[in-house]
């Protein structure tokens, strides 16, 4: 990954927290030091040019905020004691999906909301615990005794979620958790290793392929992993001088990493070996997607590249239709009068 763009937000009063990127690479943060919601369209851009999201004065302790699969704005807010939605950055659809007094309180102090592409919702709760919802308005579940820390990141990779913890148990050591159709797993150093070489563990990203990003708040680095294995262990990115916070995924394979007083944008190469390539795309990896004939199937799936009708042999082979004129069951190229 390369260094493409990054936020100048070194502005009195800034003071970033997690984030959230839509379709459109529109970047969602929680300013702690306006005490606002903003939503940023160009991460290169001065401060000055951010977009504060209208909450009705209601969402006034931002700690961080999430795009639902449908595209709506999730904010997680400590001063209000829960979750709020809006729809775009005029407040529009406002909602207080969590406070005091629903779920019995089970929602207390959310520092961090996620919410995974089959529904539902992930809510840092109070201070050593996470919360799973199985929608928007119902029960939640504490999802507590799993490696026990300050839940610092949630991603998603084929339908399972990855949460990310620090300070396990009250001490200095950071988790990773998993949560998907085979049940919850715990990884902690000796399952994992990286996560020992992390400091403070801050913001997790997962790519396309599956690879781990992991936010080391007290280097200020990203350490991108292979897998669950932990290969390919690599920092990819670090800069001196900046209290990192938050990892976001977003289009276009981008890497977003929020720190207190910017955002930068990593443009990711999912392809290193591959010049022509930084995305797998349809063909893999050293193999590119072209469509010679223009019917939409490239060629490393066309079994007949050169012939826009048709995308395997069948019965008269490439560049031959399998027509059948005369109805009979035979087609015109095995048929001696295709017309009769």
């Amino acid at each position: 990954g390369h260094l493409s763009q990054w936020a100048m937000a070194e502005v009195q009063g800034v003071w970033l927290g997690g984030i959230g990127v839509d379709g459109q690479g529109d970047v969602y943060a929680a300013d702690l030091g306006g005490a606002r919601f903003v939503r940023m369209k160009d991460v290169s851009a001065p401060a000055s040019s951010w977009e504060a999201l209208k909450t009705g004065g209601v969402l006034v302790q931002p700690l961080d905020a999430a795009i639902t699969p449908g595209g709506k704005i999730l904010l997680a807010d400590r001063g209000f004691a829960g979750v709020g939605q809006v729809e775009d950055v005029t407040g529009k659809g406002l909602k207080a999906l969590y406070g005091a007094d629903s779920l019995v309180g089970k929602i207390q102090q959310p520092h961090l909301v996620f919410a995974p592409s089959g529904g539902g919702l992930y809510v840092g709760h109070k201070i050593f615990d996470a919360a799973k919802a199985t929608d928007l308005t119902g029960q939640s579940t504490l999802l507590t005794g799993l490696a026990r820390g300050v839940l610092r990141g949630v991603a998603e990779y084929k339908g399972v979620v990855y949460m990310a913890s620090s300070h396990v148990n009250g001490g200095d050591n950071n988790a990773l958790v998993t949560d998907g159709p085979q049940g919850v797993k715990v990884y902690l150093g000796q399952q994992l290793p990286a996560l020992d070489k992390v400091g403070e563990l801050r913001g997790l990203a997962v790519d396309k392929l599956g690879q781990i990003y992991l936010g080391d708040g007290d280097k200020c680095a990203v350490t991108r992993l292979d897998d669950l294995q932990g290969k390919g262990e690599k920092v990819l990115w670090s800069q001196a001088g900046c209290a990192l916070q938050d990892l976001a995924m977003g289009p276009s394979n981008n890497l977003y990493i929020s720190t207190t007083a910017r955002v930068y944008k990593v443009q990711l190469d999912l392809c290193p070996a591959d010049a022509a390539k930084t995305d797998p795309g349809l063909c893999g990896c050293g193999t590119a997607d072209t469509d010679t004939d223009g019917d939409k199937t490239p060629d490393c799936k066309d079994l007949c590249p050169s012939d826009k009708n048709k995308t395997a042999a069948g019965i008269c082979g490439c560049g031959t239709a399998d027509t059948d004129t005369d109805g009979d069951g035979l087609v015109d190229c095995k048929d001696t009068y295709p017309n009769q």
